[in-house]
């Protein structure tokens, strides 16, 4: 299937379908974000172990990408997709009769391993369908509409905490996972190209191929960094602003919504500025604004006593400016890719998800009663991102 043989309206559609299951992962994440604090009572564990089922989650994802990205290149794109899908509901099914952590964190483990079918396949079908540019401009909105998760999530989250408990979030994650599985069977076609002639034959040489695309490595490791701000105060911000400011959940809910909308308003801002400005240009504003913003969370920290303004007006402006740099990368890396796409979304899922995983896991070190440590760790990603530029400067 060529995509100039399908109308743009509907190859968006396509590529919407393909991205809902990973829209539902994302869901998984968010949604039980102000529960976090009651499941450490329920399960009667510790902060660490709960912060871990983000991190299992995460690295669960991971593995997943090559199994995925094996799939979409060797039986279809189609048929990976579902085995995803349906592995996660049975995951998801199974997941609520947990009575201990253990068991819950294997669980989790195995939905991440499934639900990255979403992520590998919606990245493959939109380089099947897109080109260049214009596959920029896509990737800016999906991450926008995969933005307005975290944004509506945890304020869901939170009244579903107060009013029904903890379990019932991943109720709802099972219903979803359900209605998404029929949906993907029922409307979603294959858009593997005819022509292709790179299946999975050669696996080692198809890893060779993509692991000498520079620009594909280099916009990889940025977007991993780029994405890790948000996975890595997610992990952290229950505790950080319900147990040590005694915020309710469903307060602690819309606190994620208004910062989180910022995630969404830098998303739609980069798909606009796109048409105005060079992606290197809005690169390195990002940079810049992540770094004042984490300077002043920082000195907020260690000179100001802690509250809900001196965390969320810093954090909100980095999610912001890190909207102005992943879509680019994210887009410029898997755009650039000719041939091999599946392997080559699957090293990427893998390594961006390897970082995020093994970075939320590193927050388990943090205190909980400081934004210190959070500053320090947005610093260092940003200092890595800039780092990571230099060699790919002439080619953004």
């Amino acid at each position: 299937m060529k995509s100039l043989q399908i109308a743009k309206t509907h190859r968006i559609k396509i590529v919407i379908l393909a991205f809902l299951l990973n829209y539902v992962g994302q869901f998984g994440i968010d949604v039980y974000l102000p529960s976090m604090p009651n499941m450490q009572h329920a399960f009667n564990t510790n902060s660490a172990h709960i912060k871990l089922t983000i991190g299992v989650y995460l690295i669960g994802m991971g593995f997943g990408q090559f199994i995925f990205g094996f799939l979409a290149d060797r039986f279809g794109r189609r048929a990976s997709l579902m085995t995803g899908a349906i592995g996660f509901s049975a995951m998801s099914f199974i997941l609520l009769f947990s009575h201990t952590i253990v068991s819950f964190l294997v669980w989790r483990f195995l939905q991440g391993f499934f639900v990255t079918a979403g992520m590998v396949v919606g990245r493959v079908v939109s380089r099947d369908l897109f080109e260049s540019k214009q596959l920029m401009k896509i990737s800016s909105y999906l991450t926008a509409l995969w933005a307005m998760i975290p944004v509506f999530a945890p304020m869901i989250g939170g009244y579903i905490q107060e009013y029904l408990g903890w379990h019932m979030n991943f109720i709802v994650i099972f219903v979803l996972s359900l209605i998404v599985t029929t949906m993907i069977y029922l409307l979603f076609p294959e858009t593997k190209p005819s022509n292709d002639e790179h299946p999975y034959d050669n696996f080692y040489q198809g890893l060779r191929h993509v692991l000498r695309n520079k620009l594909f490595v280099f916009c990889l490791l940025n977007a991993s960094f780029g994405s890790a701000y948000i996975f890595a105060y997610n992990a952290i911000s229950a505790f950080l602003l319900q147990v040590n400011l005694h915020l309710l959940p469903s307060t602690f809910g819309w606190i994620a919504f208004s910062m989180a909308s910022f995630i969404l308003l830098g998303s739609f801002s980069n798909a606009q500025l796109l048409n105005h400005f060079s992606r290197k240009r809005l690169i390195y504003t990002s940079y810049g604004f992540i770094t004042v913003a984490s300077i002043v969370l920082l000195t907020l920290a260690l000179t100001a006593s802690l509250s809900i303004l001196t965390v969320a007006i810093p954090v909100a402006i980095v999610f912001f400016a890190s909207m102005l740099n992943y879509p680019n990368f994210s887009g410029s890396s898997y755009g650039s890719l000719n041939k091999y796409r599946g392997i080559g979304t699957a090293v990427y899922g893998t390594v961006q998800l390897a970082v995020c995983g093994l970075l939320t896991v590193f927050t388990v070190l943090l205190p909980t009663h400081s934004a210190t440590g959070l500053a320090i760790l947005f610093l260092i990603f940003v200092a890595i991102q800039a780092l990571l530029v230099i060699p790919i400067r002439k080619q953004l």
